[in-house]
């Protein structure tokens, strides 16, 4: 049997209950209130996490890039991000976190972040990569986009470096999804092949009903 993952008291493994993260990416739309309050929303949902996503423009992407004045308008300072921290702390609910550059990871880190997920475009990011894997955090690892040498390159690397601690997470990068899209039994290729447990992200449609079901 694959070994569980234990963070604080949860467990996350084959024989144990659905874990759900509540992935707020960019639906705060560069408001920390609308930020907060989605916290308490993913609360009373009673997710098992609240997952955020932490950048520095100025190290993360090229100004001249067609998309950094909309990265600009949705990004959050720091201050800003240690108001939706503490209300996740209140909240008791586990805080997880992708940090897309050194400064942002360490910035998580010394405040607390219980697990850190790795966008499949950090993949083959080695700084970002050493500094998660220093943090000894529970790693969630995406595979979106990712081709199987791809996968198996970076798993390789985190094992060499004492990271004993990752899953795999599986889902199709379309914004929204189509259900066709999902190719769900590749869950069980990946989990032959690597020996990991596997989890699932959506991008469905989010007034579909799909939004209600778990695979």
């Amino acid at each position: 049997m694959i070994k569980p993952i234990k963070i604080k008291e949860k467990v996350i493994g084959e024989t144990y209950p659905t874990f759900l993260i509540a992935e707020m990416a960019c639906a705060h739309q560069g408001d920390v209130k609308q930020a907060c309050e989605l916290v308490d929303v993913a609360a009373r949902a009673k997710a098992d996490a609240i997952q955020i996503q932490v950048y520095k423009k100025e190290i993360y992407m090229n100004p001249l890039y067609e998309s950094y004045d909309l990265i600009t308008r949705l990004e959050l300072s720091q201050n800003e991000w240690l108001k939706v921290i503490n209300k996740i702390k209140k909240n008791n609910i586990l805080f997880f976190a992708a940090g897309y550059d050194v400064d942002s990871i360490k910035f998580l880190i010394e405040n607390g972040v219980d697990a850190f997920k790795i966008h499949s475009a950090d993949t083959s990011n080695p700084e970002v990569l050493k500094k998660v894997v220093k943090s000894r955090k529970p790693i969630f690892l995406s595979c979106g986009a990712s081709r199987v040498e791809e996968i198996k390159k970076v798993i390789d690397f985190l094992r060499k470096n004492g990271a004993d601690n990752a899953l795999l997470m599986h889902g199709y990068q379309g914004f929204p999804t189509k259900i066709e899209d999902n190719h769900l039994n590749y869950i069980k290729t990946l989990k032959r092949l690597f020996g990991l447990n596997i989890g699932y992200y959506d991008h469905v449609d989010g007034g579909s009903i799909l939004v209600k079901i778990i695979p």
